[in-house]
C-alpha cells in the first residue's frame, strides 16, 4: 500500500513528529515522595532550575564524555554526540526542533533528532520525563521506537544547568495529517488498516492506564507500506481509576471529547476515543468534524452534528453553568453521518458514530471499537498486546526538587546509549 504526502495548512495542527521504547528487561526507578500540599503547582513553577551542588555530586556516576559537536539549524544550536551525522529539518514547532540524522554507531540507521524546547522549570521537566518513560516502557509495533537519549550538561557552567535534552527516535515517511491533507483516493483496506493501528496503540496505552490525551493526525507517523506508529507521549498521563482528576487543558481544541470542556477535570479513557473518532472522520471526509474556534464554539458545533441531547445523558457534566449552556440547545436534529463523511461503507459510518457520543458513558471504548465488524478482517488471526510491564507516572502528585527530580530522570536513560553527557 502506496501512500503520498503532501504539505497541510491547519493552523490547529503543527507536524508533530516521533516519539518511544528501548530496553524491555530494564524496570522502572522508584521516585522519592516528598510531602505534598495543595499548593503544589505554586510549589513548581517557584523552584529554581538550577542542579544543587548534592545532586552535581550523585550524577557523575552516570555521566559520559562522548565528544559533541555543535550545529545551527535556523539560529537553533544543537550539540549532538559525534555518532550522529545530522541532515536536513523535518520540522519545527513549539516542540522544539527536529532533524534527520544518520547513526554511525548503528549501521547508519537514519533517525529522526527532536530537541526539546528549553527547560524552564520542573513541570518541564516532568513533561519530557513522562514522554521518555512512556516511550521506554510502552514498547509496541504501533508505538514509535525511543532508541536514544541525550541530557547535556555544560561543564563550562559548573554543571548546575541543564543544556539540552534530545529525543533520538525512528525516522517514518510522513504523518497522518499530511495524508489528510493529499487529499489522495484510499481504499476502505487502507481506512480499516490505519484506523485498526491507531486503535492497537492506544489500547496498548490504556492497559497500562495511560491516556495519550493529545491524539491527532499529526501525531500519527505512517510510513509509505501504511505502517502506522504513535507518537507525542509529553501531555499523557497516568491514570489510578476511571473519572481521574486531571487537567482540563488537552488535545487540540478540534479533537477535543465534549466533557473535557464541560466537566472540565474529571474524565476517563473514552476522550481518546472522541479523538480517535475525530481524526478517522477527518481522514474519511477530508475535512475537520468539529472546527470550533473557541470552546463555545466547539460545543455548538457538536450539538450541531450530533443533535440535542437527553437530559438524562448529561448527568456527567457536574458543573452546573456547563449543564444550562448545553441544554439551551433544543430541537436539533441529529445529522446523516453517511453524507457527513462521505463513505459508502455502512460499517464505517457506524463504528464513527459509535466514537462520536456526546455522553461518555454510551461512547464506545477502545476494545469495543477494535471489536467492531468494520475490523473483523484486520483482526483475523491477529493478537492484539496488552502491557504487562510496570511503569511509575505518579510523579505528577508529588512534590519533589527539580534536582532529585532530575536524577531519577537521568538513572531512567542512563541505559540508552548516550544518556548524561557533559562537555
Amino acid at each position: 500500500m502506496e501512500i503520498e504526502e503532501s504539505t497541510p495548512k491547519n493552523p490547529n495542527q503543527g507536524s508533530n513528529p516521533q516519539s518511544q521504547s528501548h530496553d524491555n528487561t530494564s524496570k522502572p526507578q522508584q521516585i522519592p515522595n516528598n510531602a505534598q500540599n495543595n499548593n503544589q503547582t505554586q510549589f513548581q513553577q517557584t523552584q529554581k532550575i538550577e542542579l544543587d551542588p548534592k545532586a552535581i555530586e550523585m550524577l557523575k556516576k552516570y555521566q559520559k564524555n562522548y565528544p559533541i559537536k555543535e550545529y545551527t539549524y535556523n539560529d537553533e544550536v544543537l550539540h549532538l554526540p559525534t555518532r550522529y551525522k545530522p541532515g536536513e529539518i523535518i520540522g519545527i514547532g513549539a516542540y522544539g526542533i527536529i532533524i534527520s540524522a544518520v547513526d554511525l554507531g548503528n549501521n547508519n540507521q537514519v533517525v529522526a533528532i527532536k530537541k526539546l524546547k528549553r527547560i524552564s522549570d520542573i513541570i518541564d521537566l516532568k513533561r519530557i520525563a513522562r514522554e521518555i518513560l512512556i516511550m521506554k516502557y510502552c514498547q509496541h509495533e504501533n508505538i514509535i521506537p525511543l532508541l536514544d537519549v541525550i541530557i547535556h550538561l555544560n561543564k563550562d557552567k559548573n554543571m548546575n544547568k541543564v543544556a539540552d535534552v534530545y529525543l533520538v527516535m525512528e525516522k517514518m515517511d510522513s504523518d497522518l495529517q499530511k495524508i489528510i491533507a493529499s487529499k489522495q483516493e484510499l481504499s476502505d483496506e487502507h481506512y480499516q488498516f490505519i484506523l485498526y493501528q491507531m486503535l492497537r496503540a492506544l489500547y496498548f496505552l490504556h492497559s497500562a492506564n495511560i491516556i495519550h490525551r493529545d491524539f491527532k493526525p499529526s501525531n500519527v507517523l505512517i510510513n509509505e507500506d501504511c505502517t502506522v506508529k504513535l507518537c507525542d507521549f509529553g501531555m499523557s498521563r497516568g491514570i489510578k481509576e476511571e473519572n481521574a482528576l486531571l487537567t482540563e487543558y488537552v488535545v487540540t481544541r478540534y479533537y477535543r471529547a465534549p466533557e473535557v470542556m464541560l466537566s472540565s477535570h474529571h474524565y476517563t479513557k473514552k476522550i481518546d476515543v472522541w479523538s480517535v473518532g475525530c481524526a478517522f472522520a477527518e481522514l474519511l471526509s477530508k475535512k475537520f468534524m468539529f472546527p470550533g474556534d473557541n470552546y463555545i464554539a466547539q460545543i455548538k458545533l457538536i450539538i450541531d452534528v450530533l443533535g440535542t441531547q437527553d437530559l438524562k445523558d448529561l448527568d456527567f457534566i457536574s458543573n452546573s453553568s456547563a449543564k444550562s449552556f448545553v441544554m439551551q440547545f433544543q430541537n436539533i436534529p441529529k445529522k446523516n453521518f453517511r453524507e457527513i463523511l462521505n463513505c459508502e461503507n455502512p460499517l464505517a459510518v457506524d463504528l464513527v458514530e459509535k466514537m462520536l457520543v456526546f455522553n461518555p458513558d454510551k461512547r464506545y471504548s477502545i476494545e469495543d471499537c477494535l471489536n467492531h465488524p468494520y475490523l473483523k478482517n484486520m483482526r483475523e488471526g491477529i493478537e492484539d498486546p496488552v502491557f504487562n510491564g510496570k511503569i511509575n507516572l505518579d510523579f505528577d502528585d508529588k512534590n519533589i526538587t527539580f534536582s532529585l527530580f532530575f536524577v531519577f530522570l537521568v538513572k531512567e536513560i542512563s541505559s540508552f546509549p548516550t544518556g548524561l553527557v557533559v562537555a
